[in-house]
């Protein structure tokens, strides 16, 4: 993985997503609505299992066979976060629509 070279000015991209993700967070907590926490989960969870699906497409085409322990732990990392987001996901949606169900049921 340490062939590949990117300019650092790339690393400004989290950054620049990350900060008005957070400031729109705390102004929608602020509002008792979670649609903000669902599209911060469903982002890391793209990002993070794009990120894992680039380095495992990396070491299958290099053809390596051994990979540094950093790397290896941040692969698992990556498919970890990637995993609980999806679940987070999920569960929002479900709970979304227990509580639509729930108010219409009450009707």
């Amino acid at each position: 993985m340490d062939e590949i070279m990117i300019g650092i000015d790339f690393m400004k991209i989290g950054w620049v997503v990350a900060v008005p993700l957070i400031v729109t967070c705390i102004i929608t907590y602020a509002l008792n609505c979670k649609i903000s926490e669902f599209t911060f989960a469903l982002m890391k969870a793209f990002f993070y299992g794009m990120l894992e699906f680039y380095m495992w497409k990396y070491v299958c085409k290099k053809g390596i066979t051994e990979i540094g322990v950093v790397t290896a732990f941040t692969s698992i990392f990556c498919g970890l976060e990637c995993g609980d987001n999806i679940v987070k996901v999920i569960c929002m949606i479900i709970e979304y629509f227990k509580k639509w169900a729930k108010i219409i049921k009450n009707k």
